[in-house]
C-alpha cells in the first residue's frame, strides 16, 4: 500500500512538469513564428532586417569641411522634425530619416535659414525622395548627400537673395529601414 501511495505522488509530481514543458515548447513554437511572419511580411530581406537596426550619424563618421573658427561662436539651426521619405527602387518598399542641422557662425545667417525653413525642407525631401537604397549603404555615399543637400540649402538661400554663410551641413541621424 505505501509502494502504490509513492507512485501515485511520483505520476503527480511529473504532470506538472510534463506541462512545464509542454507551456515552454509552445511559448517557443509561438516566437519563432512571429519573427519568421515579421521577416516574410518585411520583405525576407537579410539586409533589411540589418538596416532596420542600423543608425549611422555621418557627421561623426566623416568629418566635414568646416574651418577653423571658434566653436563658441557656433550657431547650430536644427531643421525639426527629422525628413522621413520613401526611398525609390527595391521590391519592397523602404524608408529613410535622417535629422539635419546646419552650422553658421552669423546671427544674420541663422535668421535667413529661420525666415526660409519651408523651402529649404521642400528642397531636402525632393533631394532625400530621389535616393535608392542601394546606394546609401556606405560613408562614401552618404557624404555625397550631405555635400549635396548643403549645396541645396546653399541654392534656395541665394535664389533668395540672401547672404549664404553656412560652414557646414551635418546628418545627425540617418536610419535606412
Amino acid at each position: 500500500m505505501a509502494n502504490e501511495k509513492e507512485s501515485v505522488d511520483s505520476e503527480q509530481a511529473e504532470k506538472p512538469k510534463n506541462n512545464m514543458l509542454m507551456f515552454a515548447g509552445i511559448t517557443l513554437l509561438l516566437v519563432a513564428l512571429s519573427v519568421g511572419g515579421t521577416l516574410f511580411f518585411m520583405g525576407g530581406e537579410s539586409n533589411s532586417v540589418l538596416a532596420t537596426t542600423e543608425a549611422v550619424a555621418v557627421a561623426v563618421a566623416v568629418e566635414p569641411s568646416v574651418s577653423k573658427k571658434p566653436l563658441a561662436n557656433a550657431i547650430y539651426v536644427e531643421l525639426d522634425p527629422a525628413f522621413t521619405v520613401n526611398l525609390m527602387g527595391g521590391s519592397s518598399s523602404k524608408f529613410l530619416q535622417i535629422a539635419v542641422s546646419i552650422l553658421t557662425y552669423y546671427d544674420d545667417s541663422e535668421e535667413s535659414i529661420q525666415r526660409h525653413i519651408p523651402e529649404i525642407r521642400n528642397s531636402l525631401l525632393m533631394l532625400f525622395g530621389e535616393q535608392k537604397s542601394q546606394k546609401l549603404g556606405d560613408v562614401k555615399s552618404k557624404e555625397i548627400l550631405r555635400s549635396k543637400a548643403l549645396e541645396a540649402v546653399k541654392k534656395v538661400l541665394s535664389e533668395r537673395g540672401e547672404k549664404v554663410d553656412i560652414e557646414a551641413l551635418f546628418f545627425t541621424k540617418f536610419v535606412m529601414q
